[in-house]
């Protein structure tokens, strides 16, 4: 666990106080943790996102390294349900015939909230996927929703992080903004991610003098259902989706001042599909506005 942290951010032990039951005084004596943990020198530490998969069989040592992770604000935990909060400092019995026996003796108490750090509190999840027929369906499929949860919380984490500036599109007449490092293709009528799973695209509609949107989508994409509206200053902008052969294209339609423009955002990815309409193409609609 110390390769995730660095020397400079450590992980301090002193966030959680140990509490021992001591025979002699028949009371609980507090031992404050001064251990601090962190990459060894000269080794490079993941100082990357971290999520931790957690549920109702995550007890004792699994509990440790999800508190700890979690107090210190290093990694979000994910799960169904709460760990089971059973774990503590032991001590041990010799029993007649070799035989060992290990007794709960002793508690950490969290100093911030004066409780356990887990034991009988648990270790609560921050990201709780729900228990609902669909979750136990795709169990039953051999799905994993926690593992789902966990992988579109780092995507989301990713995409949250994007960073917009202005581009030009339709050879200078319009521009919005896309994500940084996006590269546009020689005609300068799409950006793309590095990646490219992701494409963005403005054209001006001019193949009819429809100016109706919901007409204009249906000449552009037969496919398209009509998602909502984004009102943004440079006026109100029509949503629409389509699916087709494990295309997913994401649309917003505006007329200004007579001409119809067209925003699409495209992906073969299925599980990036609401993320691109909210970090791309919402981004895009709200900057959008025509160059004089």
């Amino acid at each position: 666990m110390s390769y995730l942290y660095s020397e400079e951010n450590p992980l301090n032990l002193s966030i959680a106080d140990s509490y021992r039951y001591n025979a002699l005084t028949e009371e609980f004596v507090r031992e404050p943790k001064t251990t601090v943990l962190s990459a060894p020198p000269a080794t490079q530490p993941y100082l990357g996102d971290v999520v931790v998969l957690v549920d109702q069989h995550c007890v004792s040592a699994c509990e440790f390294m999800s508190y700890w992770l979690q107090a210190s604000g290093r990694a979000t935990i994910v799960g169904q349900y709460s760990t089971e909060g059973g774990g503590g400092n032991t001590n041990a019995v010799t029993m007649p015939g070799g035989f060992m026996f290990n007794y709960t003796a002793g508690t950490d108490i969290d100093l911030k909230t004066d409780l356990p750090t887990f034991q009988a509190v648990e270790v609560v999840p921050d990201v709780r996927v729900p228990v609902n027929e669909e979750t136990e369906r795709r169990k039953l499929e051999g799905g994993d929703p926690v593992l789902d949860a966990g992988i579109e919380y780092l995507r989301r984490l990713a995409f949250e992080r994007l960073g917009h500036e202005p581009a030009p599109f339709a050879n200078g007449a319009v521009t919005t903004t896309v994500p940084a490092g996006w590269q546009s293709n020689a005609d300068g009528a799409a950006y793309r991610s590095p990646d490219n799973p992701i494409t963005l695209s403005i054209t001006a509609w001019t193949d009819s003098d429809e100016t109706d949107p919901d007409a204009i989508m249906v000449a552009v994409d037969p496919n398209v259902e009509k998602a909502g509206e984004l009102v943004t200053n440079s006026g109100a902008w029509t949503i629409y989706g389509s699916d087709a052969n494990d295309i997913y294209n994401i649309y917003g339609v505006n007329v200004i001042d007579g001409q119809p423009y067209i925003i699409t955002t495209t992906t073969t990815d299925e599980r990036l599909v609401t993320l691109m309409a909210e970090f791309i193409l919402a981004p895009a609609l709200r900057d959008f506005s025509v160059n004089e």
